[in-house]
């Protein structure tokens, strides 16, 4: 999971994920990533409209964004 959230920060290119909140909600974001550190992601969460830290340790999935045409 962490080389492809490497590879999605290197490239610009939005991922979603499947986070487990500190409250132990399960959530469906799409980020685009500006910073990996040891413990955790920031990026800019399309969901709520701005910039937002994700623990790696709730990340429980991580996937491309299928790209839609509208």
């Amino acid at each position: 999971m962490l080389k492809m959230l490497h590879r999605c920060l290197q490239h610009h290119l939005p991922i979603d994920l499947i986070y487990m909140t500190s409250e132990q909600l399960i959530t469906h974001r799409t980020v685009t990533l500006y910073v990996i550190t040891e413990h955790e992601v920031k990026g800019y969460c399309h969901l709520r409209n701005s910039l937002r830290t994700f623990k790696l340790d709730g990340i429980l999935a991580a996937y491309p964004t299928s790209v839609q045409s509208k």
